[in-house]
């Protein structure tokens, strides 16, 4: 019999969710460390995580979380989850557990007042979430690499911009805070490395921020590699600068946007009033 429990940010319940998580996914345990977790689960300045956790004789076996964002949606400022974090232990895979945490969680994050959640899935659990919990496909995630120091200032001229993250310098402090990344400045583009030299993976360009973010960005280095690689909906840049797509096949996990709404109405939208970067996810 499992025992279902709310997600804790003690430090015992962080150093647990750590282990978990990195002998899940061990590929990704340099960057799954207690104080990255205790970084994203309890620092945040939009509030605490939200999850649930299963355990089987005292031990942890399964862990979901979502953490508190603000998006634009259709000209509102609404309050919602990010869907993040998700790990079963192999020997208790294949029993629900996910699906019990999840509608767990979303059921809280509903009597919290969140009104929506927002996710990016890969290939593999895109059908999963859409059929069992609820979610809408939004689009395929671009994947594109172009050259230069380049920003952007705007998405296409007509095309207004009906979903996009609220970015507060308190917000973005925090994000660039985070303990597993480097982020650096390119002119006028937050970038992390990538593990290819010369590519520096594209968090948002500071032309899109509403104010200069002084204090967040002053203590970031300058990046001066060549080519960038941009993950994402903006269709500006696929409009402005020279780039290639990256083809599905040459896509370690090719990336879906998925959105659920938490009130009985349901919102679509177009591609194109989208803007969803790296900065908005936990990939980079």
């Amino acid at each position: 019999m499992y025992r279902i429990t709310q997600t804790s940010i003690q430090d015992e319940k962080i150093r647990a969710y750590s282990s978990l998580l990195q002998s899940v996914f061990p590929k990704a345990a340099y960057r799954l460390s207690p104080s990255y977790i205790n970084w994203l689960y309890k620092e945040n300045p939009l509030g605490s995580v939200i999850g649930f956790d299963a355990f089987f004789e005292e031990a942890l076996v399964a862990h979901y979380v979502t953490i508190p964002v603000e998006y634009w949606i259709e000209g509102v400022k609404k309050k919602g989850v990010l869907s993040l974090n998700t790990a079963t232990s192999p020997a208790h895979q294949g029993k629900g557990l996910f699906k019990m945490l999840a509608e767990k969680t979303y059921e809280r994050a509903a009597e919290l007042g969140y009104e929506f959640v927002v996710g990016v899935a890969n290939r593999n659990s895109t059908h999963g979430l859409t059929k069992k919990l609820g979610f809408d496909l939004v689009s395929p995630l671009d994947a594109r690499i172009s050259y230069g120091f380049h920003g952007d200032t705007e998405l296409l001229p007509g095309i207004t911009c009906a979903f996009r993250s609220e970015i507060s310098e308190v917000w973005l402090n925090w994000r660039l805070s985070n303990p597993s990344q480097d982020y650096k400045l390119k002119r006028n583009l937050i970038v992390s490395d990538t593990t290819i030299v010369g590519l520096t993976s594209v968090l948002t360009s500071t032309q899109a921020l509403k104010a200069p973010q002084a204090l967040s960005l002053s203590r970031l280095k300058n990046s001066y590699s060549p080519f960038n690689l941009w993950i994402g909906l903006n269709s500006f840049v696929l409009s402005r600068f020279m780039s290639f797509n990256i083809p599905m096949r040459l896509r370690p996990s090719p990336l879906n946007l998925i959105f659920k709404s938490l009130k009985s109405t349901n919102v679509h939208f177009d591609k194109r009033e989208i803007r969803f970067d790296l900065i908005d996810f936990d990939a980079y």
